[in-house]
């Protein structure tokens, strides 16, 4: 089997560490891994996160490089995850180096809280930033940037239906734009689990820094899609600024938007989307360049 090895992806903060990922392709792989943390992952999103930091991911009560312990999937689990990995599912484990280990919770919550999930049924607001460098076979999940141009444009098209269907009236009324920008917002994060979609956020980076163009003036977009308080790109997968009607929908700030950051701007999206609902029409940018 051929696996695309990936290294070098950080997380900006105040404690540097380190997780080695493997991805498992059966429950029999995954048994005997033990001081991890690791993911099921459905569609490229996250599903669920755990750890196996004092037990063995599989399997029974044993004795195996010199840990005693039972595992945190017994063994009547193996048909249900390999079920789930023949149709579909992925499943990695992640090695934890000392640093990560020893603050293994935090480690878990941190993952929950950053990238999303879809079943863990408690999250909290991380107490502080943490460095972690992720080697080995990277969940699609970690890499943002995963996600392809057509892609997200068949995702704004089914939110843009569901905002004609249920909303409609707010066009027929005229309302003001930041309400529209609103109810699609809404119906986007719906569609993408894993990704923080807000509406006219005006801060950058982990200290909450005004959120600025090149020459210091302050922006902030209509709609965003990101991992809250992450400035690298692959962290930041699409800015749109809306219009109602075909007028010029701000195009040249888009344009800036996916640009390389530069003098005030430290951020820079994936892709930019220069929406006007009449008709509906979509200008797509990448890179500072039109697309589309």
């Amino acid at each position: 089997m051929h696996v695309r090895k990936l290294s070098g992806l950080k997380l900006q903060g105040d404690l540097a560490m380190k997780i080695t990922w493997k991805r498992c392709n059966s429950y029999e792989e995954a048994r005997d891994y033990s001081r991890i943390i690791y993911l099921h992952e459905w569609n490229g999103k996250p599903f669920y996160w755990g750890k196996a930091h004092n037990s063995f991911f599989g399997g029974h009560k044993r004795m195996h490089d010199g840990l005693v312990a039972s595992g945190r999937y017994n063994a009547g689990y193996r048909h249900w995850i390999d079920g789930c990995l023949r149709h579909g599912g992925r499943l990695y484990v992640g090695q934890l180096d000392q640093e990560a280990l020893g603050c293994v919770d935090e480690v878990e919550n941190f993952l929950i809280y950053t990238f999303g999930h879809e079943m863990n049924t408690k999250v909290d607001h991380p107490p502080r930033a943490l460095r972690i460098e992720h080697e080995g076979d990277l969940p699609l999940s970690l890499l943002g940037g995963a996600m392809e141009r057509r892609e997200l444009e068949a995702t704004i098209f089914r939110a843009l239906d569901m905002l004609y269907a249920r909303d409609g009236s707010l066009l027929e009324d005229d309302v003001a734009e930041w309400s529209i920008a609103h109810r699609l917002a809404v119906y986007l994060e719906e569609a993408l689990p894993g990704w923080n979609v807000d509406c006219e956020y005006n801060r950058q980076g982990r200290d909450g820094d005004i959120k600025t163009r090149a020459d210091n003036t302050n922006v902030r977009p209509d709609i965003i899609i990101h991992h809250r308080h992450l400035v690298e790109k692959r962290h930041n997968l699409l800015a749109i600024e809306l219009k109602k009607k075909a007028t010029d929908p701000e195009s040249g700030k888009v344009r800036e938007y996916t640009a390389f950051p530069v003098a005030g701007r430290s951020f820079q999206y994936q892709y930019g989307l220069a929406l006007t609902l009449q008709g509906p029409q979509l200008k797509w940018y990448e890179d500072g360049r039109n697309i589309s």
